[in-house]
């Protein structure tokens, strides 16, 4: 008997293996491909990809990071230059976290590293092996090396839940499902091209180009080809002569021949059907960005993980995994999706989109100022606009300070340790400010397996989140705040928890 059936080793299949592995859950995971370096639907394995701090500290979090960063390139921030004029802002400071940057690594490296860790925990992936079909509860899985007319070879499983993660390309999901689920195709385009860059270019930055109907393009320094590298979102080869011309004359970029163009046909699942969770997508995997792309997917990852765990363990209401929440992410600021169309409808837009940006980002308030450096973090670029388990107050708005759905804010203590180094593993952690030891110690007896408390009467601290002896913040473990008060009402925190670890027979 297993609780979570995995299929997928990929970033998403591996991430979420490991946190249910590293709490003893009966997990199988299964890929259909014959080893971690087979092919993939896309040509991911040699593209490079790009981890945002915020993936890094959850990698952290549950103690999969390793050696991750010895692997990579670090990223400090992001770089637009225009005519002479620079705007430049990097993603954090070391006083606000433990991974202050971006990591550029290939797709390759990065999943033979999680599955090295996977191993290291003792999972095991079973290559080679495919769902077939399933007859009500029971889910019949072969071998591919078999032939489709030996049935002998096949196991039965009856899993609790169905995970398909990164799976929108595979054919076996799509023939396992094609009577349960009606699907909708989508398309997705990437092209990356080498490119010589005339104005100053620092390496250890992303520079921003607004040079198609998406802002969201980059030119970097790609270790894996020696070369620097121009990333264009939502577009496909071959390049126009004009649109080169473009480039040349307004970013001093020279592009190459023979540019990588990516263009593929995928199946867009629902979040859920039955059994069935459909995790990540393969395609966010091309958007290279430091913010979404296969961040999506590592905190997509995370996200089920903390839930799932006590479900599966009985602590909570199976109504957790499927609690809708919307995030967003910008990695631009202001530059959101509105804002973009906004800008492109403009008459003569083309022409003046540079100087567009170039001002945007030079008067932006949402960039944090500090020792004359500017700073885009990722609790200024990442929340989540709406949550069924996210407790929000009718007052939250008028109350200064980090709110509920925002990124929770960490930073270097006087110890050399930092805020939220406690925020380990799938457990949530409370942050009180004033001793409460009977409160702890109930706390601790009733729910230890699933929450971590601290007190903190530093003064940073107090003044970071806008404290005062009485409040109290609920900090999730993908390091977003579920609730805050700063009159500290003891059936509120119960009332939250409970909404949380409510068990099934308690509904």
């Amino acid at each position: 008997m297993i609780d979570v059936l995995i299929m997928g080793a990929n970033p998403s299949g591996l991430i979420l293996a490991s946190i249910l592995q590293q709490h003893r859950a009966r997990i199988k995971v299964i890929d259909s491909r014959d080893s971690i370096t087979a092919s993939l639907p896309l040509p991911l394995h040699s593209l490079p990809v790009v981890l945002s701090s915020s993936s890094l500290e959850l990698l952290d979090n549950i103690n999969l990071l390793g050696d991750l960063l010895d692997k990579g390139r670090k990223i400090f921030g992001a770089r637009y230059h225009w005519k002479q004029r620079t705007v430049l802002f990097k993603f954090n400071q070391s006083s606000a976290s433990r991974c202050p940057f971006s990591l550029l690594i290939s797709y390759n490296e990065l999943v033979t590293h999680l599955l090295e860790e996977f191993e290291r925990l003792g999972g095991v992936v079973n290559w080679a092996t495919r769902p077939v079909t399933q007859v009500e509860q029971n889910l019949f899985i072969e071998s591919t090396k078999s032939s489709s007319q030996v049935y002998e070879g096949r196991e039965i499983f009856t899993p609790k839940w169905i995970i398909a993660c990164e799976m929108d390309a595979d054919p076996d999901l799509k023939d396992l499902l094609k009577t349960q689920i009606k699907t909708k195709k989508i398309y997705k385009e990437a092209l990356f091209v080498d490119c010589e860059e005339g104005e100053p270019f620092e390496e250890s930055h992303i520079h921003l180009l607004p040079v198609t109907k998406s802002f969201v393009n980059f030119v970097f320094y790609n270790p894996y080809r020696g070369s620097r590298q121009l990333y264009l979102a939502n577009t496909s080869g071959p390049l126009s002569s004009k649109f080169k011309n473009k480039l040349l004359y307004t970013y001093g970029l020279a592009l190459a021949e023979d540019p990588l163009s990516i263009s593929s046909s995928l199946l867009q699942y629902p979040f859920c059907h039955d059994r069935y969770i459909f995790l990540g997508s393969i395609a966010n995997n091309l958007s290279f960005s430091y913010l979404s792309g296969v961040n999506s997917n590592i905190h997509d990852a995370f996200n089920l993980g903390w839930k799932l765990l006590p479900v599966i363990k009985k602590a909570a209401s199976s109504q957790l995994i499927l609690s809708k929440e919307l995030k967003t992410s910008h990695v631009l600021p202001h530059f959101n999706e509105v804002h973009q169309k906004r800008a492109t409808k403009l008459l003569f837009s083309n022409m003046y989109t540079p100087a567009l940006m170039y001002y945007y980002l030079k008067g932006c308030k949402q960039l944090d100022a500090a020792e004359g450096e500017l700073y885009y973090p990722s609790h200024r670029a990442s929340k989540y606009e709406a949550s069924d388990i996210i407790k929000v107050s009718p007052n939250d708005k008028e109350i200064q300070g980090p709110r509920p759905g925002s990124r929770a804010l960490d930073i270097r203590l006087d110890t050399g340790n930092y805020l939220l180094d406690s925020l380990k593993n799938a457990k949530h952690l409370l942050v009180f400010f004033k001793e409460r030891p009977d409160l702890v110690h109930a706390l601790l007896e009733e729910y230890g397996e699933w929450v971590d408390v601290i007190v903190t009467e530093d003064p940073k601290v107090h003044k970071l989140y806008h404290a005062n002896p009485e409040s109290l913040f609920i900090i999730r473990p993908d390091r977003y705040i579920g609730y805050r008060t700063h009159t500290f009402k003891l059936h509120e925190l119960i009332s939250y928890l409970l909404r949380i670890f409510a068990a099934e027979n308690a509904n």
